[in-house]
């Protein structure tokens, strides 16, 4: 992926200096979780700024850190496959961004799931403090679900210029951050941000364990028609996220 065109172009705008991420505005799709509980999946930011050298250099070790979390994430996803999802995997999402996103399409239709790779402490407890930030041991995270709404905010965009949602019967988007070679308190975090006062937005931070049974539990009803959505709203997806091209 390092070596692709898009990974080339990233880094030369990553020696610049880093994107603001700013909200988003998302849609819930309903499916039942334990204890009866809906995971209604919401789509919704950090400067940074670098020398030249230091900069490509920072950006290439984020890049390489990830790696091994992206190509578990695809690995975990390989089920939901068999299961007839679209799931267009290591993406580019927005502006100088590096392929760690996954684009899950249920048959039902009724939802995309995004998934962004993070490369998280090794061993550390990812968790909710008692500020109700998102941390991993003591390192906050909160600037993660700030780059994760902004990528969901990107798609939805993408919706709505292509007229998918008109057309297609209005699919929601959902955020999911996957947790690799860590625990996850009580394997499944679901919370709220209210990055304005009319804005509810929720995140899913789930462990690799139970990411397949919670990703599952958010698809609807499945027909045939349903089935051709989802068809057409991968395809406009793919098109606008193609898959990195290698060199």
């Amino acid at each position: 992926m390092s070596g692709s065109i898009t990974a080339r172009a990233q880094r030369a705008a990553a020696a610049g200096g880093a994107g603001v991420f700013t909200g988003l505005c998302g849609a819930a799709a309903a499916a039942l979780f334990t204890g009866g509980a809906g995971w209604a999946l919401l789509a919704g930011a950090a400067t940074g700024v670098a020398g030249h050298r230091i900069g490509a250099q920072r950006w290439d070790r984020a890049a390489n850190a990830r790696a091994p979390q992206v190509e578990a994430t695809i690995h975990a996803l390989n089920p939901l496959a068999e299961d007839g999802w679209h799931l267009l995997t290591a993406r580019s999402v927005g502006p100088r961004s590096e392929p760690r996103y996954h684009l899950c399409v249920p048959p039902s239709a009724n939802i995309i799931l995004l998934l962004m790779d993070v490369s998280w402490p090794k061993g550390e407890l990812v968790h909710l403090n008692g500020y109700n930030q998102l941390a991993s041991g003591s390192d906050i995270q909160e600037l993660t679900i700030e780059a994760l709404l902004k990528a969901s905010d990107h798609v939805r965009h993408t919706l709505d210029k292509r007229k998918l949602r008109r057309r297609l019967g209005a699919p929601s988007v959902g955020q999911v951050l996957p947790v690799h070679n860590a625990p996850v308190m009580d394997e499944h975090l679901q919370f709220i941000r209210y990055p304005a006062s009319t804005e509810k937005r929720e995140i899913n931070v789930v462990s690799t364990r139970l990411l397949v049974e919670k990703m599952q539990s958010a698809n609807g009803s499945v027909d045939r028609r349903s089935r051709q959505r989802a068809g057409k709203i991968a395809e406009a997806l793919n098109q606008h996220y193609p898959e990195p091209r290698q060199t």
